[in-house]
């Protein structure tokens, strides 16, 4: 089946449904973040952003090492708090 028809079936699907269906072609990308991320010990882990002096360095802490059952030798902030922050601005 080619992407053409794929397509055609899937705003088919989605009409019989009653959705609202609109084609949006994507922009130019303007940045791929390259990271490397090592774990280190236990929920520990270490980023590296391509570009960019040093490393983050993630782990858990409050409610989430509770939630995981774990105790950190260092209480780290999560993947979480980072995305959090980020998305509020």
């Amino acid at each position: 089946m080619t992407q053409d028809n794929m397509v055609k079936k899937k705003k088919n699907l989605a009409n019989l449904r009653g959705w609202i269906v609109k084609e949006v072609k994507m922009g130019e990308i303007v940045h791929t973040s390259r990271i490397k991320i090592v774990r280190e010990k236990g929920p520990t882990r270490r980023a590296v952003i391509e570009g960019l002096p040093g490393e983050i360095r993630y782990g858990v802490h409050g409610g989430i090492k509770n939630f995981y059952k774990v105790e950190p030798e260092e209480e780290l902030p999560a993947t979480l708090d980072h995305m959090i922050s980020a998305i509020a601005g």
